[in-house]
């Protein structure tokens, strides 16, 4: 019963550790006048990658996204990411850049010890943003709107629990 106890805290723990997101202060000197902002570590879901930045003076929270694909895609004026939490309240994350950004790399592929193939692979990312002025409820589903229609992520429950947690360990931070 005892080793039983002791498993199950374990286990605790290991969850604990698996869903945080740090939050790390950044210090930036770079025109000579130092300045300070917080931002959290990434967290992924599906083809999007989210992070939280803050100020405080002023208290600003700002959500980040990035928007990662394999595939071209077309974006338009008016394009964005659209949250919507518990309390049916939306967070549009407004795409920051007109067209994607390409990344290209060369993968290589053997089909026996003699021959192989070098393939190119393309990822298309594009930046959103969106302040977040009001306190947010649990996360409860992600939508992507571009000019070639929309797509719905789920947002799976130990997902919404990290970006809630991530949201609430950088307000924290900025109100010490």
């Amino acid at each position: 019963m005892r080793k039983l106890k002791k498993l199950f805290l374990a286990l605790s723990v290991l969850l604990l550790i698996s869903c945080a997101v740090n939050v790390k202060m950044v210090e930036d000197d770079f025109y000579g006048e130092k300045s300070y902002h917080y931002q959290t570590s990434y967290m992924s879901v599906g083809d999007i990658e989210f992070r939280f930045t803050a100020t405080k003076n002023p208290a600003v929270i700002t959500l980040e996204a990035q928007y990662v694909k394999y595939e071209a895609f077309t974006v338009s004026k008016g394009d964005k990411i659209v949250l919507r939490f518990n309390d049916d309240t939306f967070v549009n994350l407004n795409y920051i850049n007109d067209m994607p950004s390409v990344s290209s790399y060369y993968s290589s592929y053997s089909f026996n010890s003699y021959w192989g193939v070098s393939v190119p692979i393309n990822s298309y990312t594009i930046n959103a943003a969106a302040r977040i002025n009001n306190d947010i409820g649990t996360l409860t589903a992600i939508r992507i709107e571009n000019s070639g229609g929309f797509k719905n992520l789920d947002v799976s429950k130990s997902f919404a629990n990290t970006f809630q947690k991530a949201y609430n360990d950088i307000k924290n931070k900025i109100n010490e």
